[in-house]
C-alpha cells in the first residue's frame, strides 16, 4: 500500500469525515438515481403536456420551500459547530422559526395561485402539494446530525422513506391512477422523511424542539439566514422565473419540453450541494485554524466541481439526443436542444453553490443576494428576448449567460471578492498547472 495512502488512513479526523461524506453521498446516489428515474418513469406516463403541469405546480410549491427553510442548512449548522453547548437552544429555536416560515410560506403560495391563475385546477393543485411545506421544521434534525458528523442516521432515514414513497409513485404509474394521486404522492416524501428523522433522533441524537426558544438567538439567525433565503429564492428564480415564461408564452407543452432538460440539469446540480454540504463543517474548521490550509482545499474544491461539471456538460453536448431519446422517449425530442445549453450553465452553477458556503463562512451574506439579484436582473429581460425568438432554448440561453455573470464575472468588480475571483481562476486552471508539473497552491 503507497504511503501517502497509508497516511491518509491513519488520519482520523479526515477518516471521520471521509466517513460522514460517504453517508451523504450514498444518499444522494440513492436519492439520483431513484428520483431520476421515477421522474422519468411519471414523464413517459404523463406525456409532455400532463407532465409540464406537474412541473409547474412543483415549481410554484418547491419555490416557497426556500422561504420555509430559512436557509437553516447553513446557519443553523455553522451555530451548532461553533456553539455545541447551545445546541437545544439552537435546535429549538430554529425549529420555530421554520415552522412559521413554513406557515407563511403555504400562505403566500396560494395567494400567488389565486391572483395569478385563472384556472381553479391549478389553484387546487398548488393547495394540495403546498401542505408538503409544514414538514419542513423536522429538518434541523438533518443540519444536527450534519454538525456533528453523522450523516450516517439522516441518510439512512431518507433512503428509506424515499424508497417507500417510490414504490408508492411506481404503483400510482402502473396501475394508470389519475394526475392528483401522482401530485399528492410528494407530499409523502416529505411526511416520510419527517417521521424517519423523529424516530433516530430519539435514539442517536435527542433534541428539544419546542422547549428552548431563545428570541435572541432567533434574531442573530434571522440577520444570518434572511439574506440567504433571499439569495436562495433568486437562485431558484431562474428556473421558476423559465417557466413562468415558458408556460405563458409557448404553453404548457413546450413546458413540459423544458422541464425533461431541467430534470437532468437539476439531477447534476445535486452532486456540488452534496460535496459542499459535507465539507462545510470541516471548512469552517480550516478557517479557524489556519487560512492556507482553508484556501488550499477551497481551490481543490472549486476545481473539482467546476472540471467535473465542464466534463458533464461536454458529454451532453455530444450526446444530448441520444440522452433524452433513451431516458424520455420520442415524445420529448424537442427537449435535445436545451439540454446542453442548460448542462454548461450548471458548471457555473456549481461554483454559485460553493460560493453560497464561502460568503457564509467570511460573514459575507449580503455579497451572495447582490449577485442573485444581479442574476435575476439579467435573466428576465434576456427571456423576454429571447424566448418568442428561440423558444426553449432561449430560456436556457438567459440562463447561461446570467449565471456566468452572477455567479465568476461579477467577483473581479467587487474588492471584497477579488480573491475569490483569484481562488476561482486558479481552480480553473489547477489541471493545467499540473500537467506543467507546478502547482499554484
Amino acid at each position: 500500500m503507497p504511503a501517502f495512502v497509508r497516511n491518509i488512513l491513519a488520519n482520523k479526523e479526515f477518516m471521520k469525515y471521509f466517513h460522514n461524506f460517504s453517508w451523504m453521498l450514498s444518499e444522494y446516489v440513492l436519492k439520483f438515481f431513484a428520483t431520476f428515474l421515477i421522474s422519468i418513469y411519471i414523464a413517459r406516463y404523463l406525456g409532455p403536456k400532463d407532465y409540464g403541469l406537474l412541473s409547474y405546480i412543483i415549481t410554484i410549491v418547491f419555490f416557497f420551500m426556500a422561504l420555509s427553510r430559512l436557509a437553516m442548512e447553513t446557519t443553523l449548522v455553522r451555530e451548532l459547530v461553533k456553539s455545541p453547548e447551545k445546541k437545544n437552544e439552537s435546535i429549538s429555536t430554529a425549529f420555530l422559526l421554520m415552522l412559521v416560515g413554513s406557515i407563511i410560506s403555504i400562505l403566500i403560495a396560494n395567494i400567488f395561485a389565486y391572483v395569478f391563475e385563472t384556472d381553479p385546477q391549478i389553484k387546487l393543485y398548488v393547495l394540495i402539494l403546498s401542505a408538503a411545506l409544514i414538514f419542513q421544521p423536522f429538518f434541523v434534525i438533518d443540519y444536527n446530525f450534519q454538525a456533528d458528523l453523522k450523516a450516517k442516521y439522516p441518510s439512512i432515514a431518507k433512503s428509506v422513506a424515499l424508497f417507500l414513497s417510490s414504490i408508492y409513485k411506481i404503483y400510482l404509474v402502473y396501475y394508470e391512477f389519475d394526475f392528483i394521486y401522482i401530485l399528492v404522492a410528494y407530499i409523502l416524501d416529505f411526511f416520510l422523511i419527517s417521521v424517519f428523522l423523529y424516530i433516530f433522533s430519539l435514539s442517536k441524537s435527542p433534541v428539544k424542539l419546542f422547549t428552548q426558544f431563545s428570541f435572541l438567538r432567533a434574531k442573530r439567525f434571522l440577520s444570518s439566514s434572511l439574506p440567504l433565503v433571499f439569495s436562495s429564492l433568486s437562485m431558484y428564480t431562474f428556473t421558476m422565473l423559465d417557466k413562468l415564461m415558458i408556460k405563458q408564452m409557448l404553453g404548457i407543452k413546450s413546458l413540459g419540453y423544458y422541464s425533461a432538460s431541467t430534470k437532468i440539469y437539476e439531477g447534476w446540480m445535486f452532486v456540488p450541494i452534496i460535496a459542499i454540504a459535507s465539507l462545510f463543517p470541516i471548512l469552517i474548521k480550516f478557517k479557524k485554524q489556519s487560512g492556507s490550509k482553508y484556501k488550499t482545499n477551497l481551490i481543490r474544491i472549486f476545481s473539482f466541481i467546476t472540471w467535473l461539471g465542464l466534463i458533464i456538460a461536454a458529454i451532453s453536448t455530444i450526446f444530448r439526443e441520444e440522452i433524452i431519446f433513451y431516458l424520455f422517449g420520442s415524445a420529448y425530442s424537442k427537449a435535445n436542444t436545451s439540454l446542453p445549453i442548460l448542462m454548461w450553465a450548471a458548471a457555473f452553477i456549481g461554483m454559485g453553490t460553493i460560493s453560497y458556503k464561502y460568503f457564509s463562512i467570511e460573514n459575507l451574506e449580503k455579497k451572495f443576494l447582490i449577485r442573485a439579484i444581479v442574476s435575476l436582473a439579467t435573466n428576465f429581460p434576456l427571456n423576454l428576448l429571447l424566448i418568442p425568438l428561440y423558444g426553449i432554448n432561449g430560456a436556457a440561453f438567459s440562463t447561461l449567460v446570467s449565471v456566468i455573470i452572477s455567479y465568476y464575472i461579477i467577483d473581479y468588480f467587487d474588492p471584497k471578492t477579488k480573491e475569490l475571483f483569484s481562488m476561482k481562476n486558479t481552480a480553473i486552471l489547477l489541471p493545467f498547472y499540473k500537467l506543467i508539473g507546478k502547482s499554484p497552491l
